[in-house]
């Protein structure tokens, strides 16, 4: 391990091991050696040593903003950045405007006010892409920050948000996944939802590219003939599919249309699983789920939406049954889309104990069991050092290995 020191008013890294010299990120950018720096605002952080290289340097790529820095999710952004440094790696914050020639702008956590602070870096050796939102892939910032990424061939995971019909069509042409799918139409005009409350009665709208159960909605006939439409806002009532085609349908947005699933209830509220799969040195495992119940008079379970989490031992999962399953999805995304390296999935179990796959999410969003975040974390860095080829064997945090020199 190696102490590594940055100036903060000269923006300038440096290390003080004589007769030595360093390199690091992705270009093997050289480290200064300086003998001493009386600056206070000097801090210092310690980094695995590969030979002559340290690291590994991780970003963790954000959409830009006009009002703050970067956005996205601030408190899973500190978790990681925490870990890397606790784990002797360095890792910072960074958008598109950060990227100079031969080096990025970014921001990290100040290791004693602990708040946000601007900081210059190498190009990193490894990226996790955290764009917050399909639309900010949809851009040409996001063109850019991929071009510039196999440019430098810096690794990196997830490419992108998964869209919900595409991860379907993929997850079908799986002959062992097929029976897990509810069938599922893309909604290109009334007549595929008149076929599918034919068929199945009610059914349920996703948008393809929202998450969070955003825009879902819930389609059946009422007793007198009308069509009720339910949401986490409430209920719609309207003569039948054409008006609701005409007056609530949103045509900005692609959804896709599946059974409406009557899944097993604890205390009369319906409830399903969320698994987080990440792939590590033996493959892909389950690193944890958890169980979310829907809220009172609320159609999904997410816990923003009025949806409460559940202690796993009220409904566990069959273990074994549940990695086979992951291992295949795993397999299958990487594939035809890798890198992955983590996803999520909602499960659910029908009234006969038969398990549905809702729904597959290339970015896990935060998971509020603080076991699984740990674990989330732990396989994750496991993953950056094998990436980037810096040592397995010492992930243990030391005290002090980031903090004010």
């Amino acid at each position: 391990m190696i102490p590594l020191f940055y100036n903060v008013k000269k923006k300038q890294w440096f290390h003080r091991e004589k007769g030595k010299a360093y390199t690091w990120g992705v270009l093997d950018t050289p480290i200064s050696y300086l003998e001493t720096d009386t600056d206070d605002e000097t801090f210092k952080t310690v980094l695995h040593e590969k030979q002559t290289k340290l690291g590994p340097v991780v970003g963790i790529l954000a959409s830009s903003s006009k009002d703050a820095p970067f956005t996205g999710n601030t408190k899973t952004f500190q978790r990681f950045i925490n870990h890397v440094h606790s784990h002797h790696g360095f890792a910072f914050v960074f958008t598109r405007s950060g990227i100079k020639v031969d080096a990025v702008d970014g921001y990290t956590l100040h290791p004693v006010t602990h708040q946000w602070i601007k900081i210059r870096l190498p190009y990193p050796d490894f990226v996790y892409n955290r764009i917050p939102s399909p639309d900010d892939e949809d851009s040409l910032e996001y063109e850019e920050n991929m071009s510039w990424l196999n440019e430098y061939g810096i690794p990196f995971f997830n490419r992108s948000f998964l869209s919900k019909w595409e991860t379907y069509l993929l997850l079908n042409h799986h002959v062992h996944l097929q029976p897990f799918l509810p069938e599922t139409k893309r909604v290109t005009s009334p007549q595929v939802l008149r076929q599918m409350l034919k068929d199945h009665g009610a059914i349920i709208l996703k948008p393809t590219s929202r998450s969070k159960g955003s825009g879902v909605l819930k389609l059946e006939r009422s007793s007198n003939g009308k069509l009720q439409a339910f949401s986490n806002a409430g209920l719609d009532s309207f003569e039948d599919v054409t008006e609701f085609w005409k007056k609530r349908f949103d045509h900005t947005v692609r959804f896709i249309a599946q059974p409406f699933i009557v899944r097993k209830k604890i205390e009369g509220l319906p409830y399903d699983y969320r698994v987080l799969v990440q792939k590590g040195p033996d493959g892909w495992r389950v690193s944890g789920y958890g169980i979310r119940c829907a809220g009172k008079g609320k159609l999904t379970t997410h816990v923003p939406s009025g949806g409460t989490l559940l202690p796993v031992n009220m409904a566990p999962l069959h273990g074994e049954r549940l990695n086979r399953l992951a291992i295949m999805i795993g397999k299958t995304l990487d594939n035809a889309l890798g890198p992955i390296c983590e996803f999520s999935i909602d499960l659910g179990i029908d009234q006969g104990n038969h398990c549905w796959i809702f729904e597959v999410n290339s970015k896990p969003m935060v998971f509020d069991e603080a076991p699984i975040q740990r674990e989330w974390e732990k396989r994750w860095f496991e993953q950056v050092l094998a990436i980037t080829g810096f040592s397995q064997h010492d992930i243990n945090p030391l005290p002090g290995t980031h903090t004010i020199g």
